[in-house]
């Protein structure tokens, strides 16, 4: 747009067309809990999976997993004392952070 002595006010560029193959793939599920290798890949599985509200995989099934390993893994009990705090599922929230603080202590 100018004025009418031609001075520019203001201008439009419309933007690049973006080559649709540079796309990411979509996201794929993560591997069931029992086929998962590590107690570490468990957990962030879990929190990945809470933050992002997977549709067909829970995270509590992956903390769960873990806690079956390593009973007092401080960030898998952790993790399942809040989602149980969320729920209003308060002895077994009671339960899962008193063993988190457990193995920190």
């Amino acid at each position: 747009m100018i004025t009418s002595a031609g001075q520019e006010i203001i201008r439009y560029t419309p933007p690049e067309v973006r080559d649709t193959a540079a796309l990411p793939n979509p996201a794929t599920e993560p591997s069931a809990p029992k086929d998962t290798s590590s107690n570490d890949e468990l957990y962030i599985t879990g929190l990945h999976l809470e933050q992002y509200k997977h549709a067909t995989r829970y995270p509590e099934t992956y903390w769960e997993e873990a806690l079956e390993r390593d009973p007092l893994d401080s960030r898998c009990n952790t993790a399942l004392g809040l989602l149980k705090l969320k729920r209003g599922q308060f002895p077994e929230a009671e339960t899962h952070l008193r063993r988190a603080i457990q193995r920190e202590t």
